[in-house]
């Protein structure tokens, strides 16, 4: 929660006002604690806490970006796979595990723990509509190459048939 305060907070103050989305579990708790670290901010806070996959889906798409703070995003994330679904960009932290596919993702990548970075990140998503619109493109090309269930399919078939 300190990461996306304070890159919240560096950030609206560059790009005005924003929007802040909280979803999952959790979120509930937080949110009097968003109101409190945010207090004074240009910030917007929003809790939704845990809902349908629909309204998640609905919630991703409609999104300007994903800020990713829990670790690195990774293939075993389900909210940065959520995330390169809908088609969103995604502006999270990178470690040295972090590989594969993901390397064709539409993220905005920011070295583990570097809140700066993740700030700069955050706002050169927000701010940039050639830098958004390659990372959205990305993301929606990973989606069908990877996560189709078309996709899926066939790699089931693959293994099933070798």
């Amino acid at each position: 929660m300190n990461d996306i305060s304070s890159v919240m907070l560096v950030a609206c103050k560059t790009l005005g006002r924003l929007r802040l989305v909280v979803v999952g579990r959790g979120a509930d708790e937080a949110r009097e604690l968003f109101a409190k670290a945010l207090h004074g901010g240009n910030v917007e806070v929003v809790v939704r806490g845990v809902l349908p996959a629909e309204e998640i889906a609905r919630e991703f798409e409609s999104a300007d970006a994903l800020l990713f703070v829990r670790g690195a995003v990774t293939t075993r994330r389900g909210s940065a796979m959520a995330g390169i679904a809908s088609g969103v960009p995604i502006v999270g932290y990178r470690d040295g595990s972090t590989g594969g596919f993901l390397e064709e993702a539409g993220v905005e990548w920011s070295p583990l723990h570097d809140r700066e970075g993740l700030t700069r990140g955050i706002m050169r998503v927000l701010s940039d509509p050639e830098r958004w619109m390659e990372l959205h493109d990305r993301n929606l090309e990973m989606q069908k190459n990877y996560l189709s269930w078309g996709r899926i399919a066939e790699r089931f078939r693959a293994e099933l048939a070798g």
